[in-house]
């Protein structure tokens, strides 16, 4: 599997459209939405690994395979969001998320 990378969703315009309107590697992105709260995955057309981190990239609840046109709420606390495709193995993204909370 091609290394992870992160991809900061840290504008409004960003955000806004997130991965519906840029070309996105469904193999090795993770999106990182900054500030985060709760998400959808309305148009989208491909389940997403969803993950809410507090502000000290700690992971306080994760949700695997998450199906297009769902709403789910941000539980409290949540700084960032972190979101993959499904193709990606949900612990190889955690992994990945492990290793931000490390270094930041």
């Amino acid at each position: 599997m091609a290394e992870l990378q992160f991809e900061w969703m840290d504008t409004f315009s960003k955000r806004l459209t997130g991965a519906l309107t840029r070309p996105i590697d469904k193999t090795r992105t993770i999106l990182v939405f900054s500030p985060g709260g709760s998400i959808h995955t309305f148009f989208m057309q491909y389940d997403l690994h969803i993950f809410f981190l507090d502000a000290e990239y700690k992971i306080i609840k994760g949700y695997p395979d998450v199906k297009p046109w769902r709403v789910v709420k941000a539980p409290q606390g949540t700084h960032y969001v972190a979101e993959s495709a499904a193709s990606i193995p949900y612990m190889t993204v955690l992994s990945k998320l492990t290793y931000l909370m490390a270094v930041k």
